[in-house]
């Protein structure tokens, strides 16, 4: 797992609460303005095994045009 990598990339528009005045919001231009930043994406820098099953999976996500560092828990 230490030698592989992920990526991967969600359609912003995609976007379901099951509630489908609040999806229009929330995909409008006050929140994740879907027209402008159609997709979101996590590309990993670093996969670290802590168990048997398990790991951290560190990378960069981008959302709304803005790249953050991330952790995320793996099973």
């Amino acid at each position: 797992p230490e030698n592989s990598s992920v990526q991967a990339t969600i359609q912003v528009a995609s976007l379901d609460s099951n509630h489908a005045e609040r999806d229009k919001h929330l995909r409008g231009d006050d929140f994740l303005d879907v027209d402008e930043y159609p997709t979101a994406t996590f590309k990993s820098t670093k996969i670290e095994k802590t168990g048997e099953k398990t790991a951290k999976i560190t990378g960069d996500f981008t959302l709304h045009g803005v790249t953050k560092p991330v952790t995320l828990d793996a099973k």
